[in-house]
C-alpha cells in the first residue's frame, strides 16, 4: 500500500487539533482551573507545558434581580398581585387612616370635578367613618355634596347631603367615591330612610353588608394595582427615616390606557406617577397624573392620589349626626348600643409615624 506522506504544516494542525480536545475532557475541576493535564503528558510526567484555562467567572445574583418588596425587584414591580396582597396584609387586623383626592381641571384652570375622602378605620374593619366631599360646578342641582357612613359592627349609618332636597341613597365605591345605591328593594329589608332638609339618613344592618359587599370602608388598593399593572415602573430611590424604610418606584409608559378609564374619564392618555412602598409591600403614598375626555367631549388634567397616616393609631368615634341618624330613621338598640373608641396597639405590621424625610417632584393634594 502506497503511503502518503503528511507535510509538516498538515502535521502541525492535526497535533494542534489534537491538543485542544484535551480542554474538553473530564480532566477540569469543579471550578475550572484544577486538573488540567499537560499537554504531551501522560503517566511519566515528560516535559509538557503546563496551560492554565482562562478561569469561568462565578454566576453572581445581580442587583437588579435583588428584591426589595413583594413583587417589587431592584428594576421594578414584578409582581403586582404579590404586591397587592402584602399591601392588604400589611393593613389587616389594623387600625389605619386613608386619604383619597381625586382633583380633575379645565386646561384654563377651573374645576371639573373634585372628590375629598377620608376613612379612618379600626382594627376590626366592620368599625370605620367615611368621609367624602364631593365637587362638581356642572353638576345637576340633585349633585351629591358630601356622603358619610360610620358603622359599629352592628349598624351602619349613612348620611347623604345633596345640593337640593333629593332622596337617592349613595354608598363609597372602590375607588373612594359615591356611587347611586343600585340595591332593588328585595334586598334592602330591613334599612330604613328619612330625610331631613338637603340629607338623607340611612339605617342598614352590618348583615346587609357582610352579604351585599355594597358599603363598607372603599378598597383602595385594587384602586392602586390597576396603574401598577399597565404601567412600566423602575424603583428610582429610597428614603430612609427613624424606624422605617421607602422605595420611591415611578410609573411611566402606560401600556394599556383605557384600563385606567372610568364612567367620568375616558381616551386617558399621557398618563404617569409614582408611589411609596415599604420592604413589606405595604403602599403608603400614590400619586396619579393623566389627561382625559370627559362625557362633553372636554379635555381635562386628572390627578388622583392615596395616602395612609396614623397606620396602628387611628380611632374612631361617633359622627356628630349620631343622634339624628338614629332618632330619624328608629335604628335599631344595637345601632343606639354605647360603643367604645377603637384604637390599634399592633404597629409592628407597618410602623407609620416617622415622616418621609424628603420631598418628592408631586406632594399630595389637600
Amino acid at each position: 500500500m502506497r503511503r502518503v506522506a503528511l507535510s509538516p504544516l498538515v502535521l502541525a494542525c492535526v497535533l494542534l487539533l489534537a491538543g485542544c480536545s484535551g480542554f474538553a475532557g473530564d480532566g477540569a475541576g469543579a471550578d475550572g482551573g484544577a486538573g488540567v493535564e499537560p499537554m504531551g503528558g501522560g503517566a511519566g510526567g515528560g516535559s509538557g507545558v503546563n496551560v492554565t484555562p482562562a478561569p469561568v467567572p462565578a454566576v453572581e445574583r445581580t442587583e437588579s434581580a435583588r428584591s426589595v418588596a413583594p413583587g417589587v425587584t431592584a428594576t421594578g414591580v414584578s409582581d403586582p398581585d404579590s404586591l397587592l396582597s402584602a399591601h392588604r396584609s400589611a393593613l389587616a387586623e389594623t387600625a389605619y387612616t386613608v386619604r383619597a383626592v381625586v382633583n380633575a381641571t379645565y386646561p384654563n384652570g377651573t374645576t371639573y370635578y373634585r372628590s375629598a375622602a377620608t376613612t379612618r378605620v379600626t382594627e376590626r374593619r366592620e368599625r370605620y367613618y367615611y368621609a367624602g366631599r364631593f365637587a362638581r360646578p356642572e353638576g345637576s342641582a340633585n349633585a351629591l355634596v358630601r356622603y358619610e357612613s360610620w358603622s359599629n359592627g352592628r349598624v351602619i349609618l349613612t348620611a347623604a347631603t345633596r345640593r337640593n332636597n333629593g332622596t337617592a341613597a349613595a354608598n363609597a365605591t372602590a375607588g373612594g367615591g359615591a356611587a347611586d345605591d343600585g340595591a332593588t328593594d328585595s334586598a334592602t329589608a330591613g334599612r330604613s330612610s328619612a330625610t331631613s332638609g338637603n340629607t338623607t339618613y340611612r339605617a342598614i344592618p352590618a348583615e346587609y353588608e357582610r352579604n351585599a359587599g355594597i358599603y363598607g370602608p372603599p378598597r383602595y388598593g385594587e384602586r392602586i394595582e390597576v396603574p401598577v399593572s399597565v404601567a412600566e415602573t423602575a424603583v428610582r430611590d429610597r428614603t430612609d427615616t427613624v424606624g422605617a424604610t421607602y422605595y420611591f418606584v415611578s410609573l411611566t409608559s402606560v401600556r394599556d390606557p383605557s384600563a385606567l378609564a372610568s364612567a367620568r374619564f375616558r381616551n386617558v392618555r399621557n398618563a404617569s406617577g409614582w408611589f411609596l412602598v415599604s420592604p413589606q409591600g405595604f403602599v403608603r403614598q400614590y400619586r396619579l397624573v393623566f389627561t382625559a375626555t370627559t362625557r362633553n367631549e372636554n379635555t381635562v388634567r386628572v390627578v388622583e392620589s392615596i395616602e395612609y397616616s396614623n397606620v396602628g393609631l387611628t380611632t374612631v368615634e361617633r359622627p356628630s349626626w349620631y343622634d339624628e341618624a338614629t332618632n330619624r330613621t328608629n335604628a335599631t338598640a344595637g345601632a343606639t348600643t354605647n360603643t367604645t373608641t377603637e384604637t390599634s396597639s399592633n404597629t409592628s405590621a407597618v410602623n407609620d409615624r416617622a415622616v418621609v424625610s424628603r420631598t418628592y417632584p408631586c406632594s399630595v393634594p389637600s
